[in-house]
């Protein structure tokens, strides 16, 4: 087990998953496997959350050797669950798709399916380090943004933790504690997937101006900032209430 690994099972440890765990968003997958393993140990299941159908089906497979998880395709704004129905909801990498104002609502239909004192459970990104070792991932988010707006579609690049704690309170969740979580080391590998993810959107862009500068200026900026050395990803937060 890696050291981030080891980190995530101990912010797990202690908590009662024999009951129904909704987790919204699957993430790299490791949490969802760590989840798994612990609900079917307590006697519990693990309703996974998308609401992309292609991404559900490529988890499947996955979920066929986990049998206390079950798939779920949803908008979780409107998510087709009874009242009081899950123990522990977890938003797994996905808070940062919901724009800051919304955050109450999404917030308010969680603690709709929660039973009485159910537990929620956020884990995100938080905003680029102004250090030195966030250079690569503040030109990664940039370089994100700049795409996004030239496809005319939203980007997706961190949580807004003050701003979830004060909607967490509004809505009525007590007892919260938040554990931050330094980012990973970046490596080579890294670097060229994202630069190939780039250049696959990048193709998709209709004006050659833009798209030359998003290939050229801003992956050269990119690659500079990883070679500056010691880059490390955004650090991420667990909120529980």
């Amino acid at each position: 087990m890696t050291e981030r690994e080891q980190t995530d099972a101990d912010l797990w440890s202690g908590v009662d998953l024999s009951g129904i765990v909704l987790v919204l968003g699957f993430g790299t997958g490791q949490l969802v496997q760590l989840l798994a393993e612990e609900a079917l140990r307590a006697g519990g299941a693990v309703l996974l959350a998308g609401h992309s159908r292609a991404t559900l089906a490529s988890w499947h497979e996955r979920v066929v050797g986990l049998p206390a998880v079950e798939l779920l395709c949803c908008r979780y704004r409107e998510l087709p669950l009874a009242d009081a129905s899950v123990d522990l909801c977890v938003i797994n990498g996905t808070l940062r798709e919901v724009p800051v104002p919304h955050y109450r609502t999404q917030l308010e239909e969680i603690w709709r399916v929660l039973v009485p004192g159910g537990q929620l459970r956020v884990s995100d990104l938080l905003a680029p380090s102004a250090e030195p070792y966030g250079r690569a991932w503040r030109a990664r988010c940039e370089l994100i943004t700049h795409l996004g707006e030239a496809l005319g579609k939203p980007v997706a690049l961190n949580a807004d933790v003050q701003a979830l704690a004060v909607a967490m309170r509004a809505v009525g969740f007590e007892s919260m504690a938040v554990s931050l979580l330094p980012g990973l080391a970046l490596t080579d590998e890294w670097l060229g997937d994202t630069v190939e993810a780039v250049q696959t959107m990048a193709s998709r862009v209709a004006d050659s101006g833009v798209r030359r500068s998003l290939l050229e200026t801003d992956v050269a900026a990119l690659v500079s900032a990883y070679r500056a050395g010691r880059q490390r990803a955004a650090d991420r937060f667990t909120m529980r209430g």
